[in-house]
């Protein structure tokens, strides 16, 4: 069995006669039977967008597990089933529920409260991870209210002010009166986490984000062995600002009749980039400009494309042609499988659902679990708690995003224990200046790891391909940052463990 929403993960490998399961890869490596060997489709994926979905793995017959099913074995006939229990999709199925913003957020902090609270059982020290932002804040305000022993909450900050969210974290502490335990870190520190990516992820992994996790996993496992991380609020409550543009781009683009948005693709091709990006205010737009076109000359238009091909997809398929050497068909995955939610559902609650199995359960859980187990800290997810999507997704979509204003009902429940001034700020997010790192003092990387000999070792890319992504990342172009470093990872992953 898997949990419902993956917060921890499962392995199998189902080939020759032999089936292995384990919670990590590495495990399967000790097996004399266990044939490494790279899925194309899954490398395919990893280049697309930072991350490998279930059900594929990057090794050929190994598979995740999907969140929310189980595999049942029959020994007899050595056939198995994977049979679903739960899925999110079928939770936004059920009818939208017929309750008052106000209503809704009494039962929602209820419900809050008992998932925080719940998950708080230990009979070994717990602690919060408190970054100031409104979903960690949410789950601290309701453990620390009413509570005479202070809450342990931890938070680490970066010499570099831009990504700094120590003082917020700080404030929020404060104001709570937790007993808050703050970190600076220095740059070394953080880059020094770089090569222990690949070992502990098992699989390429894109998300830089990482860094900072597994070093705020380090300074909590110094006080707790059990602490509590407020992930899922950005795909509960629609706090992403990507949900608010890609609405107003379907409205805009479905709102144009199909001949006028042909004759519109033609002309966002046949505009200069440097127009482009004068226009939109958009420094993207140029690696961005042909899916534009793309989706303009789509007939029927839907929310999956615009989410997956514009908000999702670091590299297009067909960008990947000049990049991949095998060619091969785009996996498939939950946004293809959007036309399982049916058109009754808003398109926002049809972005969070595919949030929820894809971006969600991939990467953003893949990157906590590993940072706190490498330092073997049990990490718990109270906003994770099925009840609390079962509740949010039949809430009407403007208690989750009104206008631009994200996460409208968690916001006001956060601002009855902490005042609105420290909280409203724009979302930072969680990172380091990774590329600014690679481009100056980390630069020797490209030399360890990115040489042509190393690339020619596996042959699965081309070099023409490597070549340009590596020219354009090096001359400072911004839309390929994420390219880089995930051609640097794989790179990593495959000396660990293929060479």
């Amino acid at each position: 069995f898997r949990d419902r929403a993956g917060v921890k993960p499962l392995y199998y490998y189902w080939h020759n006669n032999l089936f292995l399961f384990a919670s990590e890869l590495k495990s399967f490596h000790q097996h004399p039977g266990f044939k490494k060997e790279i899925n194309p489709q899954a490398l395919h994926q990893f280049m697309q967008y930072g991350y490998i979905m279930g059900p594929l793995s990057i090794f050929k017959h190994t598979h995740k597990l999907i969140p929310g099913h189980y595999l049942h074995l029959q020994l007899p006939n050595r056939t198995f089933k994977v049979l679903k229990y739960w899925d999110v999709f079928d939770v936004y199925q059920q009818p939208t529920l017929d309750i008052t913003l106000p209503e809704a957020e009494v039962e929602l902090k209820r419900l809050l409260l008992s998932a925080c609270q719940y998950r708080m059982v230990s009979d070994v020290p717990v602690g919060v991870f408190l970054s100031g932002g409104y979903d960690s804040t949410a789950v601290t305000a309701l453990l620390q209210t009413g509570r005479t022993e202070k809450i342990k909450t931890f938070s680490i900050g970066f010499q570099e002010d831009d990504h700094n969210e120590a003082p917020f974290a700080a404030a929020a502490a404060k104001h709570l009166q937790t007993d808050h335990t703050e970190y600076i870190c220095t740059t070394r520190e953080a880059q020094d986490i770089i090569p222990d990516i690949p070992y502990y992820c098992d699989e390429p992994f894109g998300d830089s984000s990482i860094i900072p996790t597994t070093l705020v996993s380090r300074l909590a496992r110094e006080r707790v062995t059990v602490a509590l991380s407020a992930d899922a609020g950005d795909e509960t409550f629609a706090g992403y600002a990507k949900y608010p543009l890609a609405l107003r781009l379907l409205k805009n683009l479905t709102g144009v009749p199909y001949p006028f948005r042909k004759t519109a693709s033609y002309m966002v091709g046949a505009t200069p980039d440097w127009l482009l990006k004068a226009i939109t205010r958009n420094t993207a737009v140029s690696i961005k400009k042909k899916r534009i076109e793309t989706l303009l000359r789509k007939k029927e238009l839907n929310t999956a494309d615009i989410l997956d091909l514009l908000m999702s997809q670091v590299y297009t398929n067909e960008q990947l042609a000049g990049l991949l050497t095998d060619a091969v068909r785009q996996p498939p995955s939950y946004f293809s499988l959007s036309y399982l939610l049916n058109d009754r559902i808003g398109s926002l609650n049809k972005m969070l659902a595919m949030d929820y199995k894809t971006y969600l359960c991939d990467d953003i859980l893949v990157k906590v679990d590993r940072a706190g187990m490498s330092v073997s800290l049990e990490g718990r997810e109270p906003l994770l708690d099925h009840r609390l999507i079962e509740f949010a997704a039949r809430l009407p979509e403007s208690y989750k995003l009104q206008g631009s204003t994200t996460k409208q009902i968690l916001k006001n429940i956060v601002h009855e224990y902490v005042p609105k001034e420290i909280m409203d700020r724009p979302k930072m997010g969680f990172g380091v200046p990774v590329f600014r790192w690679l481009r100056y003092d980390l630069a020797h990387y490209v030399h360890e790891y990115m040489k042509p000999a190393d690339f020619n070792k596996h042959g699965l890319f081309k070099q023409e391909g490597v070549n340009h992504i590596m020219s354009r990342f090096q001359a400072g172009d911004r839309n390929y940052n994420s390219l880089f470093w995930y051609l640097l990872m794989f790179q990593m992953w495959h000396r660990q463990w293929m060479e």
